[in-house]
């Protein structure tokens, strides 16, 4: 039974608000085999789909069917995977698209309807997040309720003298450059100052804005599980991340130097808590925006339409929450260590008074030959 037509309290609590606020998003496979079979049980939607991809090899992922009628879907769908009818049941076509990579049909849906419904059956709603600071509170005009918007502007003053955000500001990577072997030394010197400007005990973590960008780099530089005496390790997969981080990853940090390599969408950017030394300093190589997309400017149409941003809801509002969430990890027991954190891309600085008053405050602009020569932690 759904929560949406039972609940009758007068009160809604919704915690870490930033990952609901511009709708629910879910996507599932389709591999080519499954629309085949699809097909030959008399499924017209597989067999459109099937003539759209035929003989067809995008260069990276594209839209290939946006309009179609859940019916038609629905006809023959006795052999369908349960999860494409789970998706469309769930989010009803508020914005849904086929997607081709080449490789896989993707079927990606976004839809409003599930949280906006929760808000308007009810008396009072209490949003809970730090990753949507003023900039940002536009979002909630889309929920059609008066709205009001309380932010901690400032941490407490022990907090601010112990926490240090390093923007360089003469470097970006952007797509077209981030591969060059002039970018991808660049980030292999300012990791290597990063690790040896840092105390001789505590976690480190360095994120990439991509798992893809990430393994380009590992690919290439190949750093060893213990690279320069420092134990790495290398996340890839979010369940690995997560026994990694609550096992063996603390336990050295305690008493020595340890390194994470990971990407910013890994879990460990916002689930997972660190304590004392556990974490005393993070980096994140290049502004992590949201790989540009046809699916990605179908969005952005979808909130436009809505009376909202739609570019900076769709790619802006997403970089500036995962830089908010990563930089969080270190604010545990801040008021005992001093903690640092790097932001290796000029768009952080330009696009700062996005980000909360209290990380704004805290960002200091330096150029990536400081980096490579002074001290962080002093």
């Amino acid at each position: 039974m759904s929560i949406i037509n039972t609940w009758n309290k007068p009160l809604v609590i919704i915690d870490e608000f930033h990952n609901v606020a511009v709708g629910l998003e879910g996507s599932t496979v389709i591999k080519i085999d499954e629309l085949r079979r699809w097909a030959s049980s008399g499924n017209d939607l597989a067999s459109k789909l099937l003539d759209r991809i035929n003989g067809y090899t995008p260069e990276r992922e594209v839209v290939i069917l946006r309009r179609f009628d859940i019916d038609d879907l629905l006809k023959g769908s006795e052999s369908i995977d349960d999860k494409v009818i789970e998706i469309l049941t769930h989010f009803g076509n508020d914005l849904c698209a086929f997607t081709y990579d080449g490789e896989l049909v993707k079927l990606r849906c976004l839809s409003l309807r599930p949280i906006r419904d929760l808000i308007m059956k009810s008396q009072k709603v209490l949003l809970l997040t730090a990753s949507i600071s003023k900039r940002f509170s536009y979002i909630m005009n889309i929920f059609s309720r008066p709205s009001y918007y309380i932010t901690v502007d400032s941490l407490p003053k022990e907090y601010l003298e112990n926490l240090v955000v390093f923007s360089v500001r003469d470097v970006e990577f952007t797509h077209r450059n981030r591969l060059l072997k002039e970018y991808l030394d660049i980030v292999n010197r300012s990791i290597k100052a990063f690790i040896e400007a840092s105390p001789p005990v505590g976690g480190l973590a360095v994120f990439f804005p991509s798992i893809e960008y990430m393994n380009s780099y590992i690919n290439q530089y190949a750093p060893p599980p213990v690279w320069g005496g420092i134990p790495t390790f290398i996340l890839r997969d979010g369940s690995e991340a997560i026994n990694t981080i609550g096992g063996v990853f603390k336990e050295n940090a305690r008493v020595t130097k340890s390194l994470i390599i990971t990407y910013a969408q890994n879990p460990i950017s916002e689930g997972i808590n660190f304590l004392e030394q556990e974490l005393i300093g993070v980096m994140i190589i290049g502004f992590p925006l949201p790989q540009y997309s046809q699916w990605g400017f179908l969005k952005s149409r979808y909130y436009g339409k809505l009376g909202i941003s739609g570019f900076t809801t769709t790619f802006l509002f997403p970089a500036i929450s995962t830089t908010i969430q990563i930089i969080g990890r270190l604010l545990r027991d801040l008021d005992r260590h001093k903690k640092v954190a790097v932001l290796l891309d000029g768009r952080f600085y330009r696009y700062r008074k996005y980000m909360p008053k209290w990380l704004m405050s805290r960002i200091k602009p330096i150029r990536l030959f400081q980096l490579l020569n002074e001290s962080l932690w002093r």
